[in-house]
């Protein structure tokens, strides 16, 4: 009943201030609902298309600045209200919006003087933050009550019990802190390829060697989620396949025996699995890795998405066309595929080409109607790629290929032999690297084409030493492989072999020196 007692005296003698929301429905025709509805169905991309739709034939913006200070007030105000429960959240993630919001009522309430309930929600919110290992909201809530016991009661044994309490979580709580600060270490360095791979090997395994004696009884859910990252860094970022794998089933095993859902490490690891088994020809191992992975996630969210691209590249390495153009339309059609950064975007636009291609051949039936799959337009798709164009010694290479396959196919030899002629030197200059052989001597093969005069037999004859080195190269060795071969370059040649005739094809230059020579 105290709890009660301060909790109404707290709302009685404070002015309940009326609370700004959203109303989410589309009766409402007020601007600031008009301009959240625009927002939230796409209908508007930047502050000019809003401007137009909710000011037109005005000057000046001050009013519509105005209104989107207005939205981001409400939309802030109905954070607080959400529905926790919702969105496919797990247990601890439900946990942790509610702990949240409960740590803030608790610190409102004493620093309004209603001790007895704040300090009450305290120590309620303390043993849930223990059992979902919420280790900072431990660590303050014991700093809180190590004050509160300490200094505003005396209460000796209180005091020590939250002293002891907090010494510990602070300990806890610096591990985390360098596990946290190890990993991302590594891959700041990663993605800026500041060190050889080598040395960040060396690096993991030393942060890994520091950290690994302080988990056992201190294996809480942060430190042993970062630790166990640093462990699977010194395998990952060599390319390690084989040796990453098992430390995977490590690292889901030892969160999925704990007493709550813990599925974002455990998503990661399949992450890592599902690369690993698609770079390494696994296709059965990674198709139930996807599978299980999809299960966990939001559809919608970034993860859902970037699951999706590898079951997408997973159909195409199994030749599995049908599927892939089913996965394909899975990822595009739905709402939220519009929100995703412009270099996934990218991404899946170099999958529709490729699709395109397969369908061209008649490895695909796309469904009657389908809008993705109208008349494919190479120049318009090559303005799509203003990222992938600069890519040197990644995407690019599936660029430049998908545009020569689609000049042989529909039998434009001249704009393919000016294509194929373009990027001579661009191989010579950016793939003939330790990690890009497998593309050098893909680009290679195509380069015979035109040498050959398109004569499939011809081709074949003068590409077989080519084709044998890149045979010989390690998939495991070449970066990206999964990524960059949309379609490993083994049967992609043979599909472009497939699409050549038994007739040599002569350019019209060497058509007239026939013609003068006769």
């Amino acid at each position: 009943m105290e709890n009660l007692k301060e909790l109404i005296y707290i709302v009685n003698q404070n002015k309940i201030k009326k609370i700004e929301l959203l109303d989410l429905s589309d009766k409402n025709g007020s601007r600031v609902n008009r301009l959240y509805q625009a927002i939230s169905k796409g209908e508007v991309d930047s502050d000019e298309d809003a401007f137009d739709r909710l000011f037109k034939g005005q000057q000046s913006k001050s009013a519509y600045r105005n209104l989107k200070v207005q939205l981001r007030k409400r939309l802030i105000n109905t954070l607080f209200f959400i529905d926790a429960y919702k969105g496919g959240t797990t247990d601890r993630q439900t946990a942790y919006f509610e702990l949240q919001k409960d740590f803030a009522a608790a610190q409102l309430l004493m620093a309004k003087n209603a001790r007895h309930a704040g300090v009450d929600l305290m120590e309620r919110l303390l043993k849930a933050a223990e059992h979902y290992e919420f280790t900072d909201l431990v660590f303050s809530i014991c700093r809180i009550l190590r004050l509160h016991y300490g200094a505003q009661l005396g209460d000796e044994k209180k005091y020590e019990e939250y002293q002891q309490l907090y010494v510990r979580y602070r300990e806890i709580d610096h591990l985390e802190n360098k596990a946290e600060e190890y990993y991302s270490d590594l891959i700041l360095y990663y993605v800026k390829d500041a060190s050889t791979k080598a040395e960040l090997q060396s690096a993991a395994r030393r942060y890994y060697e520091e950290l690994a004696p302080s988990l056992g009884e201190n294996a809480t859910y942060k430190l042993y989620f970062y630790t166990s990252l640093v462990r699977l860094f010194q395998y990952t970022c060599i390319n390690d396949y084989p040796g990453a794998v098992p430390v995977c089933d490590e690292i889901i095993r030892f969160f999925e025996d704990k007493p709550f859902e813990a599925n974002t490490p455990v998503q990661i690891c399949l992450h890592h699995q599902l690369v690993a088994y698609l770079q390494l020809g696994l296709y059965e191992q990674g198709e139930n890795v996807a599978v299980r992975s999809e299960k966990m996630m939001e559809a919608g969210s970034f993860n859902w998405f970037k699951n999706l691209e590898y079951l997408f590249l997973l159909a195409m390495h199994t030749g599995n066309y049908q599927r892939a153009y089913t996965v394909f339309r899975k990822a595009v059609d739905h709402k939220r595929f519009s929100t995703l950064p412009e270099p996934v975007a990218e991404l899946w636009n170099l999958y529709h080409a490729y699709l395109h291609f397969l369908i061209e051949l008649g490895k695909i039936a796309p469904e009657e109607g389908d809008r993705h799959f109208t008349a494919f337009r190479i120049n318009r798709f090559l303005n799509d790629m203003p990222i992938f164009s600069k890519d040197k010694k990644g995407m690019n290479i599936a660029v430049l290929s998908i545009q020569i396959l689609f000049y042989i196919l529909r039998g434009n030899y001249n704009t393919a032999i000016d294509r194929i002629e373009a990027i001579e030197k661009y191989c010579s200059r950016y793939l003939f690297k330790e990690h890009t052989l497998r593309s050098y001597y893909f680009i290679k093969l195509l380069l015979t084409i035109p040498q050959a005069s398109f004569h499939r037999t011809a081709v074949a004859r003068h590409a077989r030493p080519y084709l044998e080195k890149l045979r010989a190269f390690s998939i495991e060795e070449a970066t990206e492989f999964h990524k960059i071969e949309i379609i490993p370059y083994e049967t992609l040649w043979a599909l472009i072999l497939d699409t050549l005739h038994l007739k040599i094809y002569r350019t019209p230059k060497e058509s007239a020196g026939r013609s003068k020579a006769v």
